[in-house]
């Protein structure tokens, strides 16, 4: 049954504990990235990976119960999915209440989900969640603001023309390593490549944001910091431009987790 579970969580056979373990790296890396967006006061971002560290030791916690627990908690799991997406930009019952900072913002959205749990998980899941006082000096954002953000991100122009313009780039950007490596450049093939599949990695998570329901891309904030501080973690790339370009791809699918990981490189354009 415990492997059933995995499979239906997106974790294979054998790797609960990498799972688990990259779920709390996920949380810190998304706590230092918050503090380091409100220090520049971007509430929206500040916001985005606070609540991102949020749901991921939401997810280690409930993935403690599939380990150790005899009762079974994907019911819980799938009533909380819809919950998280909507916390933070939705009312209980759709009335606007008064919001007085993004401290305010994310401690309400933690009330939302916690409703989705029973007594016991909820009080494990409060009591691990990190501190967010240093939110409490920013602002609430409002829709307005989000609109803004909205546009800012996709460069003026819907979510799916960004998407095709994005994956067009990627095309283009593969093309032209290709063309380098023909030609012996493999320092030039490696960074277009590497172009490449970051605009691969920006149509993936705009589109799995809207999958979702999050139009307003808070879920593209925190996933794209994890990817990118992954990857900039790397020490170097080899000098081969495949194994470079397998390095890339194997940093962002493993930062997105295994079952999102996978989707992604499915999008990434042909080598």
């Amino acid at each position: 049954m415990r492997e059933a579970e995995a499979a239906v969580l997106g974790v294979e056979k054998g790797t609960a504990e990498e799972f688990y373990s990259q779920c709390l790296a996920n949380a810190s890396v998304l706590e230092r990235s918050a503090r380091a967006r409100a220090s520049h006061s971007d509430s929206i971002g500040a916001v985005a990976c606070a609540w991102g560290a949020d749901v991921a030791i939401v997810q280690a916690v409930i993935w403690e119960r599939i380990l150790i627990a005899s009762r079974n908690p994907l019911r819980q799991f799938y009533q909380v999915a819809d919950v998280v997406v909507k916390a933070l930009t939705e009312e209980d019952d759709g009335v606007k209440r008064p919001v007085s900072s993004a401290e305010h913002m994310v401690r309400l959205a933690r009330m939302r989900v916690l409703r989705a749990f029973d007594s016991a998980l909820a009080h494990d899941i409060e009591s691990r969640w990190p501190d967010v006082t240093y939110l409490e000096a920013l602002p609430p954002f409002v829709e307005v603001d989000v609109q803004a953000a909205v546009a800012n991100r996709l460069l003026g122009v819907s979510a799916g023309e960004f998407i095709e313009h994005r994956r067009r780039e990627a095309a283009a950007f593969m093309l032209e390593a290709q063309s380098r490596r023909v030609h012996g450049d493999m320092a030039g093939a490696i960074q277009a490549g590497y172009d490449s599949d970051f605009r691969s990695l920006d149509a993936y998570l705009i589109e799995s944001a809207i999958a979702v329901g999050d139009n307003a891309l808070l879920t593209v904030i925190s996933r794209w910091e994890l990817a990118t501080r992954a990857v900039a973690a790397l020490p170097g790339l080899p000098p081969d431009f495949l194994a470079a370009v397998e390095v890339v791809r194997e940093t962002l699918g493993a930062a997105l987790g295994e079952a999102d990981g996978a989707r992604l490189r499915r999008t990434f354009a042909p080598v």
